[in-house]
C-alpha cells in the first residue's frame, strides 16, 4: 500500500526501518538484474549497428551506466555477469577486454 501523506516528517526510526530497506532492495535489483542487461544490449546494439568506436569493455560499461545514471557497487561482479550474459544471450564470445573484441560463437 502507500503511505498516507499526513504533512509530517517520518521518523528517523521509519526512514531507518522502512525507507532505506526499500532504496536497498531496489538498487540490489538494478544491479544484479537490470544494469547486466542493459549494459549487453548497449553494447550488442552499437556493435552490430556500426555506431560505437573501439574502446575497452569498461569504457562501454561505464557509458551504459551512465545512461541510467547508477554508480554500481560490486563492478567486478557486473563486469562478469556482462560477460556470461553476452555469451550465453547473444552468443558473443569477448576475446579481448582492450580494446573489446568478440569471437561470434555458432550454433550447433
Amino acid at each position: 500500500m502507500f503511505r498516507f501523506e499526513d504533512g509530517e516528517d517520518i521518523t528517523p526510526e521509519e526512514h531507518a526501518t522502512i525507507v532505506e530497506p526499500f532504496f536497498e532492495v531496489c538498487t540490489e535489483h538494478l544491479e544484479k538484474k537490470i544494469a547486466p542487461s542493459f549494459v549487453c544490449f548497449f553494447i550488442v546494439t552499437g556493435y552490430r549497428r556500426n555506431a560505437l568506436w573501439q574502446a575497452p569493455l569498461d569504457i562501454f560499461i561505464g557509458s551504459a551506466l551512465d545512461m541510467l545514471n547508477f554508480e554500481c557497487k560490486d563492478y567486478a561482479t557486473l563486469k562478469e555477469k556482462v560477460i556470461k550474459i553476452l555469451y550465453n544471450r547473444y552468443k558473443l564470445r569477448v576475446i579481448n577486454e582492450d580494446p573489446l573484441d568478440f569471437e561470434e560463437v555458432r550454433k550447433l
